[in-house]
This record gives structure tokens, sequence and C-alpha cells, in this order.
């Protein structure tokens, strides 16, 4: 894991401290917008009026992930020139 770190925090311009701190961050983000609702049914409404359930837009923003993902490997691959 540590190395893994290392790497994200170097290819982002930040210290291994400033790389779990804004991971941290993030994922306390992620948190505001998917609130444990303790097992109460998912409901358009409940998801801020965006007309998706809860669990629709995990599933979107975990493709979004996904696809992010894919591009910053592409992007590390060497150029075939």
């Amino acid at each position: 894991m540590h190395a893994r770190i290392r790497d994200e925090a170097k290819a982002n311009g930040r210290s291994i401290n400033a790389e779990i701190v804004y991971r941290l961050q993030e994922t306390l983000k992620m948190e505001d917008y998917f609130p444990d609702k303790d097992g109460q049914e998912d409901t358009a409404e409940d998801f801020g009026g965006l007309g998706v359930s809860e669990d629709e837009a995990k599933e979107m923003v975990l493709a979004i992930f996904k696809t992010l993902d894919r591009y910053k490997k592409k992007r590390e691959r060497p150029s075939k020139d």
C-alpha cells in the first residue's frame, strides 16, 4: 500500500502525507453524498432530486472512477514513436 500511495503522490505532485490527507478528504466528501440511511429504501427523491436512487448514483460514480483509471493507465503507457 505504501508504494502505491508513494507513486500516486509523486504522480499528483504531492508529498505522501498530502496524498493521504487529500484522499481522506475525498472519502469524507463521498460520505456526504452517500450518507448511511440505516437500511431505508432508496428513492429518487432521497438523492437530491437527481432522478436516480442512491445505488444508481453510486454505480455511476464507480463507472466514472473506472473510466478515469483506464484513462490514467493509457496516459502512462510509453508512446510507440
